[in-house]
Parts: structure tokens; sequence; C-alpha cells
């Protein structure tokens, strides 16, 4: 096993190590630091988290960058990475459909020229505030005019029914 080092007085990021603290029950170190802004007081971080940077402040630099960036998923609560709302799903997936050339249906989209109106392509609460919250599971995103751009007054929800009356003619391969 490695000596221990002594991170007392050290600074990392913007930790401040004061003293050694207890092991975990594993035996790993912790130490006891202090964030600069001193808001939640004193805390245990291990040693590693230290290092590595893994653990970089209190929480504090999180939020600041969260009110610097205008972080969207504090904005409307749509984004959240656990569980996104089907809304933004659909908002990201109609994006990537249109704007990603590495999606499957990129070919579809954007080969056909369809792409997605300016004031939505990066703002999902204008896209939310014009299509509102999906009816139902059986609903998804629709174009109306299904060779037009998804723009405000060419998207809905749609069932899988009214979906299928509104697609393109099916073409044969070899006729």
């Amino acid at each position: 096993m490695p000596a221990l080092v002594d991170l007392t007085g050290q600074r990392f990021n913007r930790w401040t190590v004061i003293r050694r603290g207890a092991n975990d029950a594993r035996g790993n170190a912790r130490w006891e630091t202090v964030c600069n802004c001193r808001a939640r007081g004193t805390g245990l971080v291990y040693g590693h988290g230290l290092k590595t940077g893994h653990s970089r402040s209190c929480g504090c630099l999180r939020r600041e960058a969260g009110r610097r960036t205008g972080n969207a998923s504090r904005k409307h609560g749509h984004a959240s990475r656990r569980a996104p709302s089907p809304e933004f799903c659909a908002w990201q997936n109609m994006k990537d459909r249109c704007h990603n050339p590495s999606h499957a249906a990129y070919r579809y989209y954007r080969g056909r020229g369809i792409t997605v109106a300016d004031e939505w392509r990066d703002n999902f609460t204008a896209f939310y505030a014009h299509i509102g919250p999906k009816p139902s599971p059986d609903h998804s995103l629709d174009r109306i005019n299904n060779d037009g751009n998804y723009q405000p007054g060419n998207v809905r929800w749609a069932t899988w029914s009214q979906q299928n009356k509104n697609r393109r003619p099916y073409k044969r391969r070899g006729a």
C-alpha cells in the first residue's frame, strides 16, 4: 500500500484541505475540507476525488455555471438526465433526424430538405409553447404537410392511424 501523502493546507480547485478525516468503511482516505464559498461549512472529501479533480467544490461551482448558462433543464424542467419528458425526447429526435448526419433517418429528412425552424432548433421552450403537452403515449410528433419543415403551423401530436394517412406514397422497387 502506498504511503499516505499529507494534503493538509493544499488547495484543489475550490477545496482547501483542513485536516485528515476518518477513513470510510473500506479504508479509503478522506479529508476534511472547506470550500471557497464557505456556504456549506466543512465536508469530507475523498483524497482521490481531490487529486483527480472529480470533486471541485461543495456544489457552488455547478450552481454558478447553471446561472451563467441558463441551464436548460432548470428552465423548463423537461430535460432531466434520468427521465427526460416525452416532449423533450420528441424535440431532440426531431432535431437529430434533420441535423445529425449519423442519424439512421437523416436521409429521409434533411436528405429531402426538411429542417427545423430556427426559433425551435436551440429553444425547447419555444417548441413546447407551440406544441403543448403530449396528449397520450399513443401520440407522436407529426408534420401536417409531409413535405414541409418542422415549423409553427406544420406540427402536431398525431396518433399512428393519423400518421399513416399522412405519408408519402409508397414506391415499389423495380416497378
